[in-house]
């Protein structure tokens, strides 16, 4: 009869799941940025693989707080023409 242990199965299978996401210790420091961020430029991936993806994501999200903040600008500038116009 075969038995398995899996209190220790379920171990075994959460340490590899965590050390795969240990990407910085597997593709070395030049993947993250001063910031922590996944560096875009610094390593190139193939097309669909984890990194690329997070890449790409981080890209998208440098990108739309670029955009957040242009608008937050333009709604102050906004704001500072009309109580110029009040006054």
């Amino acid at each position: 009869m075969i038995t398995f242990d899996t209190y220790a199965l379920d171990k075994v299978i959460d340490e590899r799941i965590e050390s795969a996401f240990e990407l910085g210790s597997v593709y070395g420091a030049d993947l993250f940025d001063e910031e922590g961020k996944v560096g875009y430029h610094r390593i190139g991936f193939q097309p669909g693989h984890l990194i690329d993806v997070l890449q790409n994501q981080q890209n998208q999200i440098t990108e739309l707080e670029d955009k957040i903040s242009n608008l937050y600008n333009e709604i102050n500038n906004l704001y500072k023409t009309k109580e110029e116009r009040n006054e």
